[in-house]
């Protein structure tokens, strides 16, 4: 206690005659906030793999949300592994506070002086493009069915990365007078031959020329 006084009735100073005993009370410090919330990244297919890094790199230059910080001369030096994305899709990820270690200026383990409060990030990958094009064909009538021109994948939307298009059907079964659609089959496929077309990584537009056998 500090500046105590004790007067009696009649305004005397009688402080002396008492004795003061402060028990001793419990302190508690509480854990210090770290707030982070992964970004919402939004890119387009292009075949080739992404990754959240730019998350781990706001975390190690102190970026942290919410008007939250790290104590001066803190700083986190484990992190956890980064998400990697490839595919089409909108998909949601977070990190774990225990793949996190916090050391001061002297290199001590402070983690458990933090309290990380992670949020939620997201990463969607939107499908590219794809204009398939058949040609059309004309020849005069012999008999024979039309050996169909490969389909092109227009210049102006390209198959991205390491993808293949694969066209099934170059021979067309229509050889009489006439004009037929010159549709086709086709695949989309990944450098070992593997369909990804499930993947839906493409926007796909079709457009198909017309088969014309004239007499």
């Amino acid at each position: 206690l500090v500046n105590v006084k004790v007067e009696d009735p009649k305004g005397r100073d009688v402080t002396e005659c008492y004795s003061f005993t402060t028990p001793a009370s419990p302190v508690r410090i509480n854990k210090r906030t770290l707030v982070f919330n992964p970004g919402k990244t939004t890119l387009t297919y292009d075949g080739s793999s992404h990754d959240t890094g730019s998350d781990i790199e706001r975390i190690k230059s102190g970026k942290f949300d919410n008007e939250t910080s790290l104590i001066e001369g803190d700083q986190v030096v484990s992190f956890p592994s980064v998400y990697q994305f490839t595919d089409a899709g909108k998909k949601s990820y977070t990190y774990e506070g225990k793949d996190f270690k916090i050391i001061n200026s002297d290199g001590v383990d402070v983690t458990r002086h933090y309290n990380l409060n992670i949020g939620n990030g997201e990463f969607e990958i939107t499908p590219a493009e794809l204009v398939i094009s058949s040609a059309d064909f004309t020849k005069v009538y012999d008999g024979s069915p039309i050996e169909v021109p490969s389909p092109k994948v227009d210049e102006g939307t390209p198959l991205q990365g390491n993808d293949i298009l694969k066209v099934d059907n170059l021979v067309s079964p229509f050889y009489k007078v006439g004009e037929v659609d010159n549709s086709f089959d086709f695949d989309i496929v990944d450098k070992d031959n593997t369909s990804i077309s499930h993947k839906n990584n493409y926007h796909i537009t079709v457009k198909t020329g017309k088969l014309i056998i004239k007499k």
